[in-house]
């Protein structure tokens, strides 16, 4: 980790990832550091150097007193600054508002936030407004088997989303929206569901085949796949969307098409609820995802903390 700069009252930290968005956070951020000096915003800048370092480092912003953490990299960085405070527990501190500009690949979060590009990320940080958002946790097994318990702000999926992830990891990620189709075409290739019971607020309502399921505090998930459209992050609820199963051909030729648009609600083989409190167990255990970053499997329950964070929205919002 590395922290340079000079702050006041009031102070502004930035944490930068500078290989999110395979280096174009890195390559970006001279030109981005100065926009944010000719708005007159001076900032502490903290740049990770691995994982978990952004964690840490939205910890000592807020030791330091920060009002405002801006988070420049992708969905999985704001998900580290966020789950770094979390564990650090801090009952009775103040939290800092969070602010994003988006410099990963998928930038999901910012896009259902109405921030599609970087002077959408400039004007909030210039005149938007702080709103209190859900934050999601999640309770599941890591890939040792053990208990774990987890943030995410954005989406929670299973099945084919952290197998299309894998896919994804393989491929040059400079092809943005392109690396995310094919991972998602791979995925559906060695698409194989399995036998999953799941149930919102106590009640079973859904015991049958599932290939995926997305839990959405937000909308957006894979890249810009509008998975859950009614989803807003300070409703208080979650919104589940389960796919049953159905044939690879349905999947690449009318579900897939229909997904980047939010139009797949209506086909007979996606099932919806919503509530405030999700649960998932699958044979065989289903991969799970957080934010967009792996992080182990079903059984798994999830739950809502309404308005547990504050974060800088645009002043005509898209969530």
């Amino acid at each position: 980790m590395v922290t340079t700069g000079a702050g006041g009252a009031g102070r502004t930290w930035v944490i930068l990832n500078p290989a999110a968005g395979k280096g174009r956070a890195e390559r970006a951020w001279p030109t981005i550091a100065a926009q944010l000096r000719a708005l007159g915003i001076q900032f502490i800048q903290a740049v990770t150097c691995g994982p978990g370092d952004a964690g840490a480092l939205a910890r000592q912003a807020r030791d330091d007193g920060a009002d405002l953490i801006v988070v420049a990299g992708g969905d999985g960085t704001l998900n580290e600054a966020v789950n770094g405070l979390m564990a650090a527990g801090g009952a009775g501190r103040r939290s800092p508002t969070f602010a994003v500009l988006p410099l990963g690949t998928g930038v999901d979060f910012a896009r259902g936030l109405g921030i599609r590009s970087l002077p959408d990320a400039l004007d909030t940080l210039r005149r938007g407004r702080p709103r209190a958002f859900d934050r999601g946790l999640a309770h599941f097994r890591d890939p040792a088997g053990r208990e774990e318990e987890r943030a995410f702000i954005n989406v929670a999926d299973c099945g084919l989303g952290p197998i299309a992830s894998r896919q994804i990891a393989r491929v040059d990620r400079r092809l943005g929206r392109g690396a995310y189709l094919y991972g998602a075409l791979r995925a559906i290739a060695a698409y194989c569901p399995a036998t999953t019971r799941i149930s919102v607020d106590d009640r079973v309502v859904y015991d049958a085949l599932c290939g995926l399921l997305a839990i959405g505090n937000g909308r957006f998930f894979g890249g810009g796949m509008d998975i859950a459209p009614k989803s807003r992050p300070d409703d208080g609820l979650l919104d589940l969307v389960i796919l049953g199963a159905t044939d690879r051909r349905t999947l690449v030729g009318e579900l897939l098409p229909r997904v980047y648009r939010g139009g797949h609600l209506r086909h007979a083989a996606v099932h919806l609820a919503r509530g405030g409190t999700i649960t998932v167990d699958a044979t065989p255990p289903l991969p799970l995802e957080l934010d967009g970053e792996i992080v182990g499997t079903t059984p798994a329950r999830f739950t809502l903390s309404p308005g547990h964070l504050t974060i800088l929205g645009p002043v005509s919002e898209g969530a």
